[in-house]
């Protein structure tokens, strides 16, 4: 009886573990996102209200304005996924951080807090390494 708990236990924590690992591949997006983007000081414009079938939630992009690495000002709708609500998060006129893609100025989204980013995926990967940790010192 045990013996087959310690079984299961050990195979869950594998199994959490496993999944886990998703917070690498995370990891690596980040990173390729840190590397490939700049994020600026920029302010939500408006909110542009997009077509969407009769009886769905109401989906919102906003319009970013910010100065890119050429000093200009510059305004893109954005293409982070759009909030599933009539009241935006953000209102209109508020600052924000903007990430936009270095070499293509008009791909821009709200950016990510440093936590979302970076402390998500390492926490992740942390509860990778007890999980196996822990499942190895059940299966002896």
């Amino acid at each position: 009886m045990m013996q087959s708990l310690r079984h299961v236990l050990s195979l869950t924590l594998d199994i959490l573990g496993s999944i886990g690992c998703l917070g690498l591949i995370w990891l690596m997006k980040s990173a390729y996102s840190a590397a490939t983007t700049t994020s600026v000081s920029g302010r939500i414009v408006d909110w542009a209200k997009e077509e969407v079938e009769e009886g769905r939630t109401a989906r919102f992009r906003a319009r970013l304005a910010y100065k890119h690495h050429a000093g200009l000002e510059h305004v893109a709708i954005s293409t982070d996924t759009s909030f599933d609500t009539d009241l935006p998060k953000y209102p209109a006129d508020q600052a924000v951080r903007v990430s936009y893609l270095t070499k293509e100025p008009e791909w821009a989204q709200l950016a990510d807090s440093a936590m979302l980013r970076w402390g998500v995926p390492v926490l992740m990967l942390a509860g990778v390494a007890i999980c196996f940790t822990l499942a190895t010192m059940l299966g002896k």
